[in-house]
């Protein structure tokens, strides 16, 4: 439903977004992360030894806001940072064993939020509306 007859499709994807992050830093609040490190942790599980740069690119931060993420997490023992290959430069990401096992908590936290949104949107929209914020972000957000 719109606040108003004013309220435009980019205003309710803001307000959608924000429902998100809500519901999902209430959950996650039990595992003392935020959705910045629960995205990490999950793309760092599903990625093992990606390096910083992709890391911060996926998630539209700049890599020295990503550091002081991805210390916050080494602090906590869920990350490794590892040169690999003798370059210094480049370091890979991957999940500790604790890492793993809070990864999959994620997981489920991020499940449950897809199922009450599929209980909202009947079946046969859910393709549609995928297919329309898929090229939403393809051109708004990976062409940043």
């Amino acid at each position: 439903m719109k606040l108003d007859e004013h309220e435009t499709l980019a205003g309710m994807i803001h307000r959608l977004a924000a429902w998100q992050t809500a519901t999902m830093n209430r959950q996650l609040r039990s595992l003392g992360l935020n959705t910045d490190q629960a995205n990490v942790i999950r793309y760092i599980g599903a990625h093992p030894g990606v390096n910083q740069q992709t890391v911060a690119r996926l998630l539209s931060r700049n890599v020295a806001s990503l550091t002081n993420l991805l210390k916050s997490l080494e602090t906590k023992k869920l990350i490794e940072r590892r040169y690999e290959d003798g370059d210094v430069r480049t370091k890979h990401l991957l999940l500790t064993a604790n890492g793993q096992q809070i990864n999959e908590r994620v997981q489920q936290c991020f499940d449950k939020l897809d199922e009450q949104v599929n209980q909202v949107l009947p079946a046969e929209v859910q393709a549609a509306t995928s297919e329309a914020i898929e090229t939403l972000v393809k051109q708004l957000v990976d062409h940043a």
